[in-house]
């Protein structure tokens, strides 16, 4: 519209919710103005309630307001002079508009009006009444749109219904009227079909771990999954909520959702369990909840109320040998892990965040199946002395593991195995720890760790080494021959060496001999065999402590 600013300057401004009609909604609008001057009454509600609800006269006085303003609408003058009346207000004033656009010819701007779930449309603003009421009768075949005309009514407990028709109202019953759900679901572009048995269907197959949901609707049944409603254009009760006044779907529909975790067969569902999904379902029928997350949200009222059990995901197993067979990790993760559960004990879970908490009853529930994200999680409630216990190491390099995790980020497996290593590298160590700490003594035992711990080929490289002098060179002489080496390696040790370590080949090959024995059986015998062979060549070589 132009206005004229100060200074004598006009200038075009565009009102808030209007744009310039296209020729699709001016041919729209002037077909339905034509319809609504013509055959005003076709857009009044049909009247579908019991007799005494007639007598009561629910309708009565809006609609003789609806009369009076039908029989006068050619009155050009009559309906100017009552267009921002208070005593025509709400549907009679929307006709009053409706009459005034028909009468003139001015479509050339437009109002727009939205509102979720009825959808949208422009119609010719004529008087101050309410927009939703001029847009609903001036897009009367709008089917879902044409509703809000008679939206006070339904604030009042008038129930109205959008069918083939047209407008039904029920009275008081929020009872649809027949084909009301044919209408719904039974166009076109509604992926929805009904069987021989008359249950509506979705028309593809999908979803077969998706929670199902089954509504009963004035007595018919439509089942469909939570998967299958994701594929939807339009959320199913939107599609529901926009066919009828008030929106309120809860009223004249219930539902039943099912769905179990993997692994709980036919076992009933705890009471709680049950509650919760109930509340989850009311929370969708009354638009409180959008269809994306329904799915989700049963399958969390149903894991976050079972109360027995082991649940990783969204499968359940009811003992503890099972539920770590599902766990992903290496052996010293699972086997820690089992040695947690029997300390920790039940009624505890592990959410995404990774920290544990509380559980109602004797049920462990996690989200990850990874060993490391969840010991990881654990990490801080776990004992150093749980390491000491499962894996028979030392209190403190137990701790020095712990506090390890704490700071760093290792992956949990590496560092229990590195842990593990250490152990039996100390472990091995002390079990091979005769024959004290000399130099002799050192060069020997570190010969035999060498060829145990990382094989033969390795302490050929060792005994190879020319650091050390005479004694640790002849040892490492000795050493080749006791192995069957020596050929091509004279040329890395002196003759004096040479002749050393060949006098020193007995001894040697006695303490190499009880060495492997020792290995195999970490027994007393077995130990006094060994610390004697040392002792006697320490002495012989001429170093004791």
């Amino acid at each position: 519209m132009a206005v004229k600013l100060p200074g004598d300057k006009r200038q075009k401004i565009r009102l808030r919710n209007t744009k310039t009609a296209s020729g699709e909604v001016k041919k729209r609008l002037k077909r339905n103005l034509a319809a609504l001057m013509e055959e005003p009454r076709k857009t009044l509600p049909i009247e579908e309630f019991p007799l005494e609800e007639r007598k009561k006269g629910i309708l009565r006085k809006t609609m003789v307001r609806i009369e009076e303003v039908i029989s006068r609408r050619n009155d050009r003058k009559w309906l100017l002079k009552r267009v921002n009346s208070r005593r025509y207000k709400g549907a009679p004033a929307a006709y009053i508009s409706g009459f005034l656009a028909a009468l003139g010819e001015d479509f050339d701007t437009v109002m727009t009006f939205s509102l979720e779930p009825f959808g949208r449309a422009s119609f010719v603003r004529r008087g101050d009444g309410d927009a939703s009421k001029m847009a609903a009768l001036q897009n009367h075949d709008h089917p879902a749109l044409r509703l809000l005309l008679w939206e006070d009514l339904s604030r009042s407990g008038v129930w109205f219904f959008s069918t083939k028709e047209g407008v039904i109202c029920t009275g008081q019953r929020s009872e649809p009227p027949e084909g009301w759900l044919e209408g719904v679901l039974g166009h076109k572009t509604i992926p929805f079909t009904q069987t021989d048995g008359g249950v509506w269907i979705y028309k593809t197959r999908g979803g077969k771990n998706s929670p199902l949901l089954t509504l009963e609707v004035s007595g018919q049944t439509i089942e469909v999954n939570t998967e299958q409603l994701g594929k939807l254009d339009k959320p199913l009760i939107h599609l529901m909520a926009r066919r009828m006044l008030p929106p309120r779907v809860g009223s004249i529909c219930t539902v039943n959702a099912t769905w179990k975790p993997t692994g709980w067969g036919e076992k009933d569902l705890p009471k709680e369990a049950l509650e919760a999904i109930e509340e989850v379902c009311d929370a969708w029928l009354d638009l409180r909840l959008g269809e994306e997350d329904l799915g989700a949200r049963i399958k969390a009222a149903v894991l976050d109320n079972i109360d027995r059990g082991f649940l990783v995901g969204e499968r359940w197993v009811g003992d503890k040998d099972e539920f770590l067979t599902l766990l992903q990790g290496n052996e010293l993760e699972i086997e820690l892990l089992g040695a947690v559960l029997d300390d920790f004990g039940k009624g505890w879970s592990v959410e995404g965040d990774g920290q544990r908490s509380e559980a109602v009853g004797d049920v462990i529930r996690i989200r990850t199946s990874t060993c490391h994200g969840l010991l990881k999680g654990l990490w801080k409630d776990i004992d150093p002395n749980a390491l000491a216990n499962c894996f028979g190491v030392s209190k403190e390099l137990a701790e020095q593991t712990w506090l390890k995790h704490i700071e760093g980020r290792d992956g949990t497996g590496a560092l229990l195995g590195r842990m593990k290593e250490q152990h039996e590298s100390m472990m091995l160590e002390e079990r091979f720890s005769g024959g004290g700490t000399n130099e002799a003594a050192n060069v020997m035992r570190n010969l035999i760790l060498t060829a145990i711990s990382e094989g033969m080929t390795a302490s050929i490289g060792l005994a190879r080494k020319r650091s050390g002098g005479m004694r640790t060179s002849a040892i490492g002489w000795a050493w080749l021959n006791v192995i069957g080496r020596t050929k091509g390696q004279e040329w890395g040790f002196e003759e004096d060496a040479r002749r050393l370590g060949e006098a020193w080949v007995d001894d040697v090959q006695g303490i190499w001999e009880s060495s492997e024995r020792l290995n195999e059986n970490d027994g007393d015998e077995e130990r006094k065999t060994f610390n004697d062979a040392m002792e006697r060549f320490c002495g012989l070589v001429g170093q004791v402590d």
